[in-house]
């Protein structure tokens, strides 16, 4: 017989880490976001807009894998604990 599947401590571990991961990128995302705002910031760098742009787009695509992630341990733990 089969041993039941347990929740992992990887997944533990990876389940702990996501909320300081996702607060990272979402300052950061703020952080670029003010600049994006500061005039001085595109007269120093002509090209500092659209990397900021593209950076902000990478930064939203992480931000939804790492929700959808955190939502599927949560699930996974909640299901594997009865």
């Amino acid at each position: 017989p089969q041993k039941p599947r347990r929740f992992l401590n990887r997944e533990q571990r990876e389940l702990e880490e996501l909320p300081a991961e996702i607060e990272t990128l979402e300052t950061e995302q703020e952080n670029i976001a003010m600049e994006l705002g500061n005039p001085d910031s595109h007269k120093q760098d002509p090209t500092f807009s659209p990397k900021a742009q593209l950076r902000l787009k990478e930064i939203e695509d992480a931000l939804v894998r790492k929700y959808e992630r955190w939502e599927e341990l949560e699930l996974l733990k909640k299901e594997l604990s009865f």
